[in-house]
């Protein structure tokens, strides 16, 4: 929960969340639109790639402005029902997420039980940053603990299962992000945020640097 005093410290009335998703063309009809669904690449099949902006609203104007976002990968649970290796799923999207494959996939090319079940949806965090000014009041926390409800509203999407890799980042002059490379810096916001990944209920997965968390169990 944001703290009305704290936003107002920053010049905040409230924050805005805007998501976005991804899968919005079917490419290469040539006879049958339900063949042209069944014949997409995995990543066009499975994958759900999701963009959150998040917005302040500043207090004496009501402008909104771009104080940070969100950018993950959303794997429905159908690639199972369909017989498909995750692994493959994510080779076609490309190095970003094979390693992720590598961490949680079983002998058989399977997701591990433990991390989500054969009817469960995964997503995976790529990347949350919040504006250094508007830190440190409960922005980013609100955000991952607000997942589910936000992609339910606003997408119609639920995942079970979040996994995320703790990455320290900034914006370079052009504005563009990318991972902090000094090596003292690096380790103090790493600490950081696995500090605050862990308060969120993220928990380590063994022999990997990955973090996860179960949003939702099943009963």
């Amino acid at each position: 929960m944001l703290e009305k005093d704290k936003l107002e410290k920053v010049g905040l009335e409230a924050i805005s969340l805007e998501v976005c998703r991804g899968r919005n063309k079917v490419s290469y009809i040539d006879s049958d639109i339900e063949e042209s669904i069944i014949s997409q690449e995995y990543n066009e099949k499975y994958i759900i790639d999701i963009f959150i902006d998040i917005l302040g609203i500043k207090k004496d104007t009501g402008e909104e402005i771009n104080i940070g976002k969100l950018e993950g990968n959303f794997f429905e649970s159908q690639f199972v029902m369909d017989d498909t290796s995750f692994f493959d799923v994510c080779d076609c999207v490309g190095r970003d997420l094979e390693p992720l494959a590598e961490v949680i996939i079983d002998r058989d090319g399977d997701i591990k039980e433990n991390i989500c079940d054969y009817h469960e949806n995964l997503m995976y965090i790529d990347r949350i940053y919040v504006e250094e000014k508007y830190r440190n009041i409960g922005i980013a926390s609100l955000v991952i603990e607000s997942l589910n409800e936000l992609l339910e509203y606003t997408v119609n999407l639920e995942p079970h299962t979040l996994i995320l890799l703790p990455k320290p980042q900034e914006k370079d002059k052009d504005g563009h992000l990318h991972n902090i490379e000094y090596e003292e810096e690096k380790n103090i916001c790493m600490k950081k945020l696995i500090k605050l990944y862990r308060k969120l209920g993220f928990k380590k997965i063994r022999n990997s640097n990955y973090m996860m968390k179960k949003t939702r169990l099943w009963e």
